[in-house]
């Protein structure tokens, strides 16, 4: 579940950062929706190994600014359903949602991204709240994250 998430959250960081407007007189608007299918075997977040198969739908909406930035607004929701390796804990299924928000500067870069994901897998629950700034010199930090894990 962390790879999807994590690629997700990629995917939409690196559709707004190439994206910028030919002129800063330009503004416009973009919203991607998605919807696709997969399965894999991996690793949850106890340790547990198993075979997911994972239904992800949503949305990435961009809106450009005239001086040239960019806001970033994107929403997902996963449903999955797991066959755990061990019989004893069965199959099981489970559901994130998926938010993240980001400014750029009018050179196309990222000043503000905020994520926020809620995870619910049986008698698993994770909340995570992450917001990363970068300052006038690229250098990127890590203002707030609350991670909750319940469950294991």
């Amino acid at each position: 579940m962390k790879r999807l998430v994590s690629l997700l959250s990629l995917a939409a960081l690196l559709l707004g950062v190439g994206a910028a407007p030919a002129t800063a007189a330009v503004t416009h608007e973009r919203h991607i929706r998605h919807k696709f299918h997969f399965t894999q075997h991996e690793v949850n977040f106890c340790g547990n190994t198993g075979t997911y198969s994972y239904v992800s739908t949503g949305h990435i909406f961009f809106a450009w600014r005239a001086d040239g930035s960019f806001h970033l607004n994107s929403t997902m929701v996963n449903r999955w359903t797991v066959v755990y390796d061990d019989p004893a804990l069965g199959t099981r299924t489970g559901k994130s949602t998926v938010t993240n928000t980001g400014t750029t500067r009018s050179d196309g870069r990222y000043k503000v991204f905020h994520e926020s994901w809620n995870l619910r897998e049986g008698p698993l629950t994770i909340r995570n709240r992450t917001t990363l700034v970068w300052d006038a010199k690229d250098r990127l930090r890590v203002q707030n994250q609350v991670v909750r894990v319940k469950g294991c």
